[in-house]
């Protein structure tokens, strides 16, 4: 991979990850709830046999994502250590799940495949933080659009890990896709002129680069991985909450 293709590499296969997730999940309550009813009827807690159906469907949640690097990293040979990569592709696997449930619990059988896989895809495909990117949209309720997305916050967790492998070597080529991109809040460091990645640079924008290249170290970025990991972690347990209650007071 060129540097400056690694953020748009990376989006591709979360976006290939979280929708297959997505139908996988689909199943878990969407085709239960002839049977959900009837034990709500007998008097079974619709909380417990939601608990219950989180806790098996959290093996196959954790499973998948190693299944799917098992066949993509030796295809594309990324950079970023197995562990780094796997984390961020559970945490999808966590988020798309919890879109899953929550298709599966408010939208009509007939409908919640279809539904499911477009929500999946355009959350993956055109909400990437790429186009538009997390810098131009900084600032704006686009931002606030764009953190609703798994692949937001996928990508850019893995293209840090990713860029900063080639730091060492690439050190400009490297500041210079993470400020075009937006991705370790280098764009509020690091400005990029009008022109993006590549145009001649102006004397405020290499004053800046000397003095980011100078202070910036590796681990600077340690807070928004942190970050990209949390949020999808809260999304996929504010899907399943939204879930529980689409299954107590829509069907039930």
């Amino acid at each position: 991979w060129g540097v400056a293709s690694v953020p748009s590499n990376i989006a591709m296969g979360m976006t290939a990850l979280g929708v297959l997730s997505t139908v996988t999940h689909l199943r878990t309550f969407g085709s239960q709830r002839l049977l959900l009813r009837r034990e709500r009827s007998a008097g079974v807690s619709v909380a417990a046999t939601f608990a219950a159906a989180n806790v098996l469907d959290l093996c196959w949640v954790l499973l998948a994502p190693a299944i799917f690097l098992a066949v993509y990293v030796p295809l594309t040979l990324p950079a970023v250590p197995f562990v780094r990569y796997y984390t961020a592709a559970a945490a999808v696997c966590w988020w798309a799940s919890g879109l899953a449930y929550l298709v599966s619990s408010a939208a009509p059988p007939p409908s919640a495949l279809m539904v499911g896989v477009f929500a999946a895809l355009v959350m993956g495909a055109f909400l990437q933080g790429l186009s538009p990117s997390i810098s131009s949209a900084r600032g704006g309720i686009v931002e606030v659009v764009l953190g609703l997305s798994y692949n937001r916050w996928a990508m850019e967790a893995v293209s840090i890990g990713e860029l900063l492998q080639y730091y060492d070597a690439m050190q400009s080529e490297v500041l210079g896709v993470m400020a075009d991109v937006g991705l370790c809040r280098m764009d509020m460091r690091l400005p990029v002129g009008a022109g993006g990645l590549g145009a001649p640079l102006s004397t405020r924008e290499a004053i800046a680069f000397l003095h980011v290249s100078r202070d910036f170290t590796p681990s600077d970025c340690d807070a928004d991985v942190a970050l990209a990991h949390g949020v999808l972690l809260a999304l996929g347990a504010a899907f399943r909450l939204l879930a529980l209650a689409a299954l107590k007071f829509l069907w039930l």
